[in-house]
């Protein structure tokens, strides 16, 4: 078989390089503001798949750790990827798609909900780039109205 990498896998070699990540924690009543800074790099494998490593603080003092796969499923054309972490033992599965604009990836998931309950409820995180050397990530989880609500936002600049 013979393929030819699209214009999608393109997309997904912009991620390729080292990033410096910035995530600002707001105040809450028991935390005061911080501002969290880590790392991710991401590699090719061949032309149609990147994987990413992120290490970064915790707010908490911790080290996190997280891998990343994603590449274009030209026979479902979808964007494929995962995501695991060192915080907890559950494998993300993504499904995900750009935006009108070409700049923006929307991956889909579901995965614990964040009130400790047990259920299993949707997520999406989506890779927006700014420019070449400057891209955001933020996380969304669905609201009681069904509307898609952002619960964190991390920048990437290249280094």
């Amino acid at each position: 078989m013979t393929f030819t990498p699209s214009r999608e896998h393109q997309w997904l070699a912009r991620l390729v390089g080292e990033w410096i990540s910035i995530e600002e924690v707001e105040a809450t009543e028991s935390t005061k503001a911080t501002r969290l800074e880590g790392t991710e790099t991401y590699r090719a494998i061949g032309a149609y798949w990147v994987v990413g490593e992120a290490v970064s603080p915790t707010h908490d003092g911790n080290l996190h750790v997280s891998q990343t796969t994603l590449g274009w499923d030209p026979a479902r054309k979808r964007f494929v990827g995962s995501w695991i972490g060192s915080s907890m033992p559950y494998l993300w599965v993504y499904d995900g798609e750009l935006d009108e604009s070409g700049n923006a990836l929307a991956l889909y998931s579901e995965g614990p909900a964040m009130d400790g309950s047990g259920a299993i409820v949707p997520y999406k995180d989506v890779i927006a780039f700014i420019d070449d050397n400057t891209r955001t990530l933020t996380g969304h989880t669905k609201g009681p109205d069904g509307q898609w609500v952002p619960f964190t936002r991390t920048e990437y600049r290249r280094r």
